[in-house]
């Protein structure tokens, strides 16, 4: 038994992180429950990425971390891939960001405490959680691949062992972390999915040609640098009304990206008072954004495209402008419906589909999270009766709670909790013979 989720991103505010409720159901509600009945003899959790969020820590911009970024390792990774691309500016150290990484690790640890005592308990099968259940698993595994917002907890072998240890994985540190997982008993291929948007995979908008061991996926994405200037530094730079600074620090419910600014500027419609500090503020980021090295090397090859930019901000500094340049980088202002399509376009793309037979031909089930959005769709349909044979993708959507923009008007938001199980032969068989392949659950709680 294989239970898949992705996008906690337990964070190092605690007002912000997933709440300890939310894991508690997942497991003594949903998870344990599901055991008894399938009554499997190992469970795997695997954690698809996004699990704990490095990125978007207010430790970045606070002055704590002494002007280091989460993409400050773009020169080291660009040289370890190519060697002698790019010349090393500067006094960057290795050691001295290993140890800021760690420092965020332990932040989110912090401020989770609750909800990892409680995964810890789950695997102590002989604890509370446990107390009175018939069916205990032999064996219980966690296991581990890297999305964009935890791409740093690869950094290192220090990095790996505090992850290891503060989410008791069985992972060994002195091994990268898989950014794919193949799992043939199961028939389950699992990544993040990051790699196949363009704002928030490092290889220069390409997508690699092995997804599994693409030395790009260390090399940071502009999604990072968006992450902090108009997600954490939006909020934490903004002095004015308290009111209006806990409603930017929601911008992390939003998807995809290109929805940001436009949410933002729903709210100063509602708010004019606040409109002109707001243009300036973001106006400010836009330009620091812009002014980046690391952001000057990636455009860099987008010449025409960067001036476009830059005449772009000239023109406009206001919300509408700065939104004009995210959205161009992200590729347009997209839905969720039209975000959602891209990532299943992606995966039915004849690059990635080659790829995936010539690699994983067995697996008729593919995982990746990232979009925020819960999804089943059948790629390939059952034409001989076998019911292993149809193919589905499946998005394992996130923990956070979700901001939505109306058909008509106006954004909802809503709590949810999406997870997606496999079994293998031999668990969860009915008393009819039959028997469960997956089993896929998103709950939606409408809370005030």
């Amino acid at each position: 038994m294989i239970v898949c989720i992705s996008d906690l991103h337990f964070r190092d505010e605690k007002k912000y992180t997933v709440n300890d409720h939310s894991t508690d159901g997942f497991l003594v509600k949903s998870l344990i429950p599901m055991i008894q009945d399938a009554k499997p003899k190992k469970v795997t959790v695997l954690f698809v990425g996004d699990i704990v969020d490095i990125n978007r820590s207010p430790y970045w911009v606070d002055g704590q971390s002494g002007g280091y970024t989460p993409w400050s390792n773009w020169r080291e990774t660009l040289n370890a891939i190519k060697p002698g691309a790019i010349a090393v500016n500067g006094d960057f150290k290795s050691v001295e960001f290993e140890k800021h990484i760690l420092a965020v690790l332990e932040r989110i640890r912090s401020a989770n405490t609750a909800n990892y005592e409680l995964l810890h308990q789950f695997k102590d099968t002989e604890g509370p959680l446990w107390k009175g259940e018939e069916h205990k698993p032999e064996e219980i595994r966690f296991e581990f691949i890297p999305g964009n917002h935890d791409r740093l907890t690869q950094y290192s072998q220090a990095t790996r062992a505090a992850l290891i240890r503060h989410l008791f994985l069985d992972d060994i540190s002195e091994t990268p972390f898989p950014w794919v997982k193949y799992d043939e008993e199961h028939r389950v291929f699992a990544f993040h999915g990051h790699v196949l948007t363009d704002m928030d995979f490092g290889g220069r908008s390409e997508q690699p040609d092995d997804y599994a061991v693409s030395p790009w996926y260390m090399l940071p994405s502009l999604g990072d640098v968006a992450t902090i200037t108009f997600g954490v530094r939006l909020y934490h730079d903004y002095n004015g009304d308290p009111n209006v600074q806990r409603m930017l620090a929601e911008i992390d419910l939003l998807r995809p990206q290109s929805a940001v600014l436009r949410w933002l500027l729903s709210r100063v419609e509602a708010r004019p008072d606040i409109r002109k500090d707001l243009d300036n503020l973001v106006a400010r980021l836009a330009q620091g954004f812009i002014d980046d090295p690391f952001v000057c090397w990636r455009l860099s090859s987008m010449e025409k495209l960067k001036i476009g930019i830059m005449k772009l901000l000239g023109k406009h500094k206001t919300i509408e402008g700065v939104m004009s340049l995210v959205n161009t980088l992200a590729g347009g202002d997209q839905s969720r419906e039209e975000y959602t399509k891209e990532m299943v376009g992606k995966i039915t793309s004849p690059k990635f589909t080659n790829w995936y037979n010539s690699r994983y031909p067995e697996a008729p089930n593919i995982v990746t999270g990232h979009t925020h959005f819960p999804l089943i769709t059948p790629l390939l349909g059952d034409r001989e009766g076998n019911p292993s044979a149809p193919m589905h993708y499946f998005n394992s959507g996130t923990w956070l709670d979700t901001l939505e923009r109306g058909q008509l008007r106006g954004y909802s938001r809503r709590r949810q909790i999406t997870h997606v199980t496999f079994y293998k032969e031999g668990e969860d068989a009915k008393p009819d013979g039959t028997r469960s392949y997956w089993e896929y659950w998103d709950g939606c709680l409408k809370s005030a």
